[in-house]
C-alpha cells in the first residue's frame, strides 16, 4: 500500500491524505506517515482557508471550518460489519467521506461548497451501507467491500 501511495500525484491532496491516513492507521507509530498526513492536511486547510488575519474568525468562517472538519477522523475503513455497526455516526460519515474523496470525488474537491455537496453524498453512502447490512449473520464481512460495491454501482454518489 505504501508503494501505491507514492504513486499518487502530489497535487492530488485528498487522495494523498486518504492514502496516508490509511497507512497511519495500519502503522500508528510511523513518523513518515504522520508527517505526510500533517503535510496534506495543511495543504487542504491552505486550499480552503478559513481566515488569514489575526482577529478571531467570524461566525461564518467558523461555520465553514467546522463544516470542513466533518471529513476528519474516519477510522472505519477496514472494519467488519459488526465494528461498523458499533461506530458513531460521525466516524461513519468521515469514513464515507474518505471513500468518496478517493473515488468518485477524486479531483473534484476544490472549494468548501464541493465538500458540502460531498457531505450530502457521504450521508447517502452511510445510509446505504447501514441499509445493506441489516441481514443477520454477516458481522464478519468487510465493510470496505460492501461500501466499494455501493460506490461502484450507485449513480448518485458522485459530483
Amino acid at each position: 500500500m505504501d508503494a501505491k501511495a507514492r504513486l499518487i500525484p502530489s497535487k492530488d491532496i485528498t487522495g494523498n491524505l486518504f492514502a496516508y491516513k490509511k497507512l497511519l492507521e495500519l502503522d500508528p507509530g510511523n513518523p513518515r506517515y504522520k508527517s505526510k498526513v500533517g503535510y496534506y492536511q495543511n495543504l487542504l486547510n491552505e486550499k480552503h482557508p478559513v481566515s488569514k488575519d489575526t482577529k478571531p474568525p467570524s461566525t461564518k468562517s467558523r461555520a465553514i471550518q467546522s463544516d470542513l472538519n466533518w471529513v476528519n477522523g474516519g477510522t472505519l475503513h477496514d472494519v467488519t460489519v459488526a465494528q461498523w455497526r458499533a461506530g458513531s455516526y460521525r466516524n461513519k460519515l468521515a469514513t464515507a467521506g474518505d471513500w468518496l474523496a478517493a473515488t468518485t470525488w477524486k479531483g473534484h474537491l476544490n472549494s468548501p461548497g464541493d465538500f458540502d455537496r460531498m457531505k450530502t453524498k457521504a450521508r447517502k453512502l452511510v445510509n446505504a451501507v447501514d441499509e445493506s447490512i441489516k441481514a443477520p449473520n454477516i458481522d464478519h464481512l468487510s465493510i470496505a467491500e460492501i461500501a466499494g460495491v455501493l460506490v461502484t454501482v450507485a449513480n448518485d454518489l458522485g459530483p
